[in-house]
Parts: structure tokens; sequence; C-alpha cells
């Protein structure tokens, strides 16, 4: 069922592809920290770095991620397709943080250290919406079945004098009853993020600098944490 789903999503790209006008680029982002999901993936400055084809409807490419200090490295390939409001992002991590060995192409249950994820979202006029669930990967309970851990975010963005304003609320829970706890806190269910996000882009003779903070709690963890980020490029 599942590798069904994937190879439709992918068919579905690829049809896309062959009528979208992108292209090729790269780009890079600083940040003071690494704040995913209600989640601290790094305390330390870093900077991610995006490859690959990206288009209004549909995009392609790797994104890597590495601290300042060398203590986190992270490699994730992304495909999303974006049909108006309508969009579904497929992601595959692999965080291999103080990992002696890297088995980057080890996709074996219960060894893998990749975390395969789908992402459906919509954006409403008042609101975006998305449902996020991982699918496979290093995502199991304590018998090995995967937990299914799925975070659901409501966003509403909304712009003040050129700035941009979104407060959010994100629950998650495990869609494995049998799981006692999920991948975004000890717990198999809560709020794992709530907070808002402040951005706007800062002009300056030689070019315009987008930046954003971002504010988020995770109940859970009871963990509170600013990210900020500005795009070099």
């Amino acid at each position: 069922m599942k590798k069904n789903l994937f190879i439709l999503l992918i068919s579905l790209l690829l049809i896309n592809n062959a009528y979208s006008q992108g292209k090729a680029d790269v780009n890079l982002q600083i940040k003071t920290m690494h704040y995913w999901r209600g989640l601290k993936v790094t305390n330390s400055a870093m900077a991610g770095t995006s490859v690959g084809y990206f288009a209004d409807k549909f995009s392609a490419f790797a994104w890597g991620g590495m601290s300042f200090d060398g203590s986190y490295k992270e490699v994730t390939n992304i495909l999303s397709y974006k049909p108006g409001k309508l969009s579904f992002t497929l992601i595959d991590i692999y965080n291999f943080s103080g990992l002696e060995e890297i088995e980057y192409f080890n996709y074996k249950k219960g060894e893998t250290g990749h975390l395969v994820d789908l992402t459906v979202g919509y954006n409403f006029d008042f609101m975006n919406f998305s449902w996020s669930t991982i699918l496979y990967g290093n995502d199991l309970n304590a018998a090995g079945d995967h937990r299914y851990s799925t975070y659901v975010l409501l966003q509403v963005p909304f712009e003040v004098d050129g700035i941009t304003f979104a407060p959010y609320i994100a629950p998650a829970f495990a869609l494995n009853g049998d799981a006692e706890q999920m991948l975004y806190g000890d717990d198999n269910f809560g709020i794992a993020n709530v907070g808002f996000s402040v951005s706007k882009t800062i002009t300056t003779s030689a070019k315009e600098w987008p930046v954003s903070a971002t504010l988020g709690y995770n109940t859970i963890l009871n963990q509170a944490s600013i990210q900020l980020a500005i795009d070099i490029f």
C-alpha cells in the first residue's frame, strides 16, 4: 500500500515536471539553531544549503544542514508538488550527527537512520493547514513496529507594515495506538509546537535579505526555542 502510494506520487510529480517552467538553483541560509516541528535538532549556529530543481508546482532538491562546530550533520531529499492551494511534500531525512559509520543507503527496518515523511497541506484564504506522518524509518516503538508519528500544523499568517506574523499551533500524536511515545515527545499525544514566526525583508544597497525569527514551545518536552534565520542567496 505504502509502496503504491509512493509510486503514484512520483508519477504525478514526473508528469507535472514535463509542463513546469522551473530552474536548477542553489540556496544558502544561516540560522542560529535548527528548530524543526518543536524539536531542537541542534542548538548550534548552522548553515543550510538547498540544491536542485525548483518550479511553481514541482520541486525536487536536496537540503543539507551542518552546524558550525560540526556536531550536527544532515542530508534530506525533498519532492514537492503544489497543484494550486493543495500541496504534497515527501521528505527523506537522514541525520548522521555523531555517527562513526554512515550508512546512507541502508533502508532496512530496524537498522535505518532515515525518516520518510509525507505532508499534505492546504492553503486556505485565512489559514495554512498541513498533516505530516512519518511513513517509514527510524520511528519504531519498543516492539519494533512503526509509530507513524504525526504532526498537524495550523498557522494563521497576516501582514502589518511589511512584516508577516504567523502564529501557529501543532498537536502531534502516534497513529499506532500501541506506541507509548512518538518522535515529537515522551508521550503519544500532546502539543508539540505552539508559537509564532515573524518575517520581513531587509533591503540594502547590495541586495534584499529575507529574515525570519521563530519562537516555539514544545509542551510535551517543556522546552522553548528561538530561531533566527537569514537567506544569503
